[in-house]
């Protein structure tokens, strides 16, 4: 990334994102962009590379597939983490977005995996099914890659957790489940695509430190909650209790806590080294 003026790298964990942003030059047009950032320095530090990338100065920019889907940003190179195909698509389509460089070829996408270090569990399949594509395809961005991709997905992944589960089986109108027909709550509960549920974290920033203060206090309302929404950031387990261990977090219930002190919380965000017990990120 260092040989570009301006650059992005898209990886698969929060915490691959946080280590790869400290090995980056800090001129103050770096960033990195992740989950663990609340939401409105999210849209800052986006805004800001927006108005760089524009401006033509130097932003390379470090992120997880939040920045795949709805963001409108064009850089002349691009990085990706081996992923499923959908996944690098959208990667690319942060490349040369607007056609500034009528060159493609200039303007490349490198897909690239990590060494000693598996993917996370869940993309498992996806890599699975792009490699078969390669293997079959060669050229990935083509309409037939693409058909054999989702075909060879879908056939190993997601037919197997809705029969598994006996999704189908759920609507079946001779069937149902526990004498519903149509059991869309109950299939709701039991069909969940990813099977790690998260904690939540409260961050006493700006306005969010009285909210905090309140939490603790002992007022809990829908109200407060939704007031709370853009001080939070969602967390792993293994990093909640990670954080837990290092005296980061006041539990506020099983699922919640705040944040103890701001020095848990930077520019990347969330913290993942943490003093007297270790954060694992798995998403």
């Amino acid at each position: 990334m260092g040989e570009h003026h301006q650059a992005l790298c898209v990886v698969n964990r929060r915490k691959t994102a946080q280590q790869l942003y400290a090995a980056l030059p800090k001129d103050g047009g770096s960033f990195c962009l992740t989950t663990l950032l609340r939401a409105a320095d999210r849209r800052t530090k986006l805004a800001e590379t927006r108005q760089r990338l524009k401006d033509g100065l130097p932003s390379p920019v470090v992120s997880t597939s939040l920045i795949e889907a709805g963001v409108d940003v064009d850089f002349p190179v691009a990085y990706r983490e081996e992923v499923g195909l959908d996944s690098i698509l959208q990667t690319a389509g942060r490349c040369n977005r607007e056609g500034k460089e009528p060159d493609a070829a200039r303007c490349p996408m490198y897909l690239f995996s990590l060494e000693d270090m598996a993917p996370p569990k869940m993309l498992e399949p996806r890599i699975a099914a792009l490699r078969a594509a390669q293997r079959e395809q060669g050229e990935l961005d083509l309409p037939d890659a693409i058909s054999y991709y989702f075909k060879t997905l879908y056939n190993v992944k997601g037919l197997e957790s809705l029969v598994q589960k006996k999704i189908m089986d759920a609507f079946d109108y001779n069937r149902g489940r526990n004498g519903v027909q149509m059991p869309f709550a109950t299939v709701a509960k039991e069909f969940v695509l990813i099977e790690s549920p998260t904690r939540t974290v409260y961050l006493p920033i700006d306005e969010g430190e009285p909210l905090c203060k309140q939490l603790l206090s002992g007022q809990k309302s829908r109200t407060l909650y939704r007031k709370l929404e853009p001080y939070s950031v969602e967390i792993y387990k293994e990093q909640y209790e990670a954080l837990y261990q290092a005296g980061a977090l006041v539990p506020v219930d099983e699922r919640s806590a705040v944040l103890t002190s701001l020095t848990w919380y930077d520019q990347t965000g969330l913290k993942s080294n943490t003093q007297g017990g270790q954060g694992l990120f798995v998403g």
